[in-house]
């Protein structure tokens, strides 16, 4: 179980605490509807594209990579022209690996309540992950992909990442079995203040996933719509998410995942503040660069993704 943790956070010039206890109630109740934001996230738009705010360059030195993320200074990401959130136009060195998007992996036993589309069963799962096997495809995490990114490194030709949103158990009991059968890695995004809960990822559990090579991402504290809240706020479900994580399994989070695809510019220059380097959206494509490193776009799947559509999409990045 977790244990309790005491994050304190600079926030305009103020300290927020936040105090996270395992077993505490979440500050808002878990529903059916929990994993799923507004029409724009279900959508998979992200955030409105006619909206034309801009991120402040991070100066002339290297986007530093967070304390114990485990990347080395020359690994963080470099600036560059300011990101816009519509359209996504990369600049400069660019990456086209498809990270593909799971909320849970799980039989209907295990998924009642949950809204069908986001469920696909570890049949579906363990077929996919086979037909892409044995197409070549292999896996990196979002972290391997930050440094390639960082370092303009390419990494091997059908390369993908695996994302597992909301850090719901059966990402333990159910996909990581399979992962380490077919010798994939994923990146999990948790939410930090729902470890250790009913039908949660545990402290434990998480632990394990890292020690086998899987990524713990950062999914936000509470699970909230971020553009929906006030700036001290805004650093707790993200800056104070991302030290909880970083406690639980000894290594600070590098990935973000914005809770039902929702951002706008400011939460974006929060995630850049808590010193993430890479923030996935819900927009679909396969493209990477420093200027998109917080509205990078995901591929959905479902259960209606089979293997062979599955492989016809992500072929359309092979030759990148």
């Amino acid at each position: 179980m977790l244990a309790a943790v005491l994050v304190v956070l600079a926030v305009s010039g103020a300290y927020a605490a936040v105090h996270v206890t395992a077993g505490q109630p979440a500050s808002a109740p878990r529903s059916p509807s929990a994993t799923v934001g507004p029409a724009s996230a279900r959508s998979g738009d992200g955030a409105n594209p006619s909206t034309a705010a801009v991120l402040p360059t991070a100066g002339p030195t290297a986007f530093p990579a967070p304390v114990g993320s485990g990347l080395s200074p020359g690994s963080s990401l470099m600036p560059s022209p300011v990101p816009t959130l519509a359209p996504l136009v990369p600049i400069g060195f660019t990456l086209r690996v498809p990270i593909l998007m799971y909320h849970l992996i799980a039989t209907p036993a295990e998924s009642v309540g949950a809204l069908p589309g986001l469920v696909v069963s570890p049949a579906l799962f363990d077929a996919q992950l086979a037909r892409l096997e044995a197409a070549g495809w292999h896996t990196i995490t979002l972290r391997a992909l930050a440094a390639d990114l960082g370092t303009h490194r390419r990494p091997a030709p059908r390369s993908f990442v695996i994302t597992i949103d909301d850090g719901h158990v059966d990402g333990y009991t159910e996909a990581f079995p399979i992962l380490r059968r077919h010798a994939m890695v994923a990146t999990y995004f948790v939410i930090a203040g729902r470890i250790g809960h009913p039908g949660d990822l545990d402290a434990d559990q998480l632990r394990a996933l890292a020690a086998a090579g899987m990524e713990i991402g950062d999914h936000s504290m509470d699970h909230v719509d971020l553009t929906a809240v006030a700036p001290a706020e805004l650093a707790i479900e993200v800056g104070g998410a991302a030290a909880v994580i970083g406690s639980v399994v000894g290594t600070a989070p590098v990935s973000f995942a914005y809770p039902f695809g929702e951002f706008d510019a400011a939460v974006m220059r929060g995630v850049a503040r808590a010193g993430l380097l890479l923030a996935v959206t819900e927009r679909f494509g396969a493209v990477e660069a420093a200027n998109l490193r917080y509205e990078i776009p995901r591929v959905r799947v479902g259960p209606g993704t089979t293997p062979a559509v599955l492989l016809a999409t992500l072929s359309q990045w092979s030759g990148r």
